[in-house]
């Protein structure tokens, strides 16, 4: 029989039945178990330890080859199950340098040493670790791998290579997974982009993953920023299908509803103080031309209003006539006073001779005769 250290059995156990064996064996315990139980509490109820003596001579029967077979299962079982783990000659490998780790050892990630596997692993020399997603390794044999760059991502395990973020995405962190879309009023238009940038006033993007922003239709407009879409212009301003924002109506013109593309032009006989209110009518003593913005006056002193013309007053024809009369008398007064004087300068060229010069004391002419006047 085995050690009782060996075979020892869990105390509540019963003790197996026992088994007749032919050629005059006396009837016994089939296992050692039975004799090695525990111990009871009352020590006179103890029985003594039986040894059996070896069979010598004895052919044993089917039924006790049975018996001893599941005899020796049973205790090979609690042997199996009671043995102690045998110690690991395994040890950690410390290095100075790169160098291949030994069998049963796997790398410690970020230092030169070699750990050893844990209980129930191995190490097979043509297994190696995935890079998870969102990093990548081009080179083989290496210890770790490399994040993707903003901009990349790679969203299966062992990729060699990260790819582009598609327009309309971005990847703002490194060792991304996976591209985010563009929100609503961002736009990225290029590949591998970091960041969306806002669509510019006067056009929109409505959606999200936007490669591009759309221009605002003729009528609306976006006047700030990253705009989800875009507004009607208000009454009295307009829009046109190349601007960028909505202006207001010019002097004359005039729009009263919103969302329009031009201003229509004040009607004749009104005038439109402002663009976004109705024409009003001209006054009957006033002129309102087409496009008007405030109604024109004739002049009260000197003009009044006659149909669609101004007239003079009978008041502004009699000053016009005075002064008309006064300047006619003062040019006859002028050219009558130059025929005069052209008269008198007539006739003394006529009493003095022709080539006489002046004397320069006496002022007559030399070689002349006096000539007398009088008595």
């Amino acid at each position: 029989p085995a050690p009782p250290s060996a075979t020892t059995a869990v105390a509540s156990a019963p003790p197996a039945a026992p088994a007749t064996l032919s050629a005059g064996l006396t009837p016994a315990s089939a296992t050692p178990a039975a004799s090695t139980a525990a111990p009871s509490a009352d020590p006179s109820t103890q029985p003594p330890a039986q040894t059996l003596p070896p069979p010598t001579g004895a052919v044993p029967t089917p039924g006790s080859r049975a018996a001893s077979a599941a005899s020796a299962a049973s205790a090979a079982s609690a042997t199996a199950s009671s043995a102690p783990a045998a110690p690991s000659s395994c040890s950690g490998v410390n290095a100075s340098a790169c160098a291949r780790c030994p069998p049963g050892t796997v790398p410690s990630q970020g230092t030169l040493s070699c750990s050893c596997c844990a209980g129930g692993s191995c190490t097979d020399p043509g297994a190696c670790s995935p890079c998870p997603p969102g990093h990548y390794q081009p080179q083989s044999g290496q210890p770790s791998c490399l994040p993707c760059p903003q901009g990349y991502y790679t969203s299966f395990p062992g990729s060699t290579v990260c790819l582009p973020c598609p327009p309309g995405h971005f990847a703002n962190e490194s060792g991304a997974a996976a591209c985010r879309a563009c929100d609503r009023g961002y736009f990225s238009s290029k590949q591998n982009p970091a960041f969306c940038l806002p669509c510019q006033p006067g056009s929109f993007c409505n959606t999200s993953s936007c490669s591009a922003c759309l221009p605002c239709p003729g009528g609306q407009e976006a006047p700030r920023e990253a705009s989800e879409g875009c507004e009607s212009c208000a009454p009295g301003t307009f829009k046109g299908p190349s601007d960028n924002r909505c202006k207001a109506c010019r002097t004359g013109e005039y729009q009263l509803q919103r969302g329009r593309e031009s201003c229509d032009l004040c009607p004749e006989n009104h005038y439109c103080p402002s663009p976004d209110v109705n024409p009003v009518k001209c006054p009957p003593d006033a002129f309102c031309p087409r496009g008007s913005e405030e109604p024109t006056y004739c002049m009260e002193l000197f003009l009044y209003k006659v149909g669609d013309s101004c007239q003079l007053t009978p008041a502004t024809v009699i000053v016009l006539a005075t002064f008309s009369a006064g300047g006619i008398l003062l040019v006859l007064l002028v050219v009558l006073r130059r025929r005069q004087e052209h008269s008198r300068k007539s006739l003394r060229r006529l009493l003095l001779p022709q080539g006489s010069g002046g004397h320069s004391t006496y002022g007559g002419t030399e070689h002349t005769e006096p000539v007398y006047a009088g008595w």
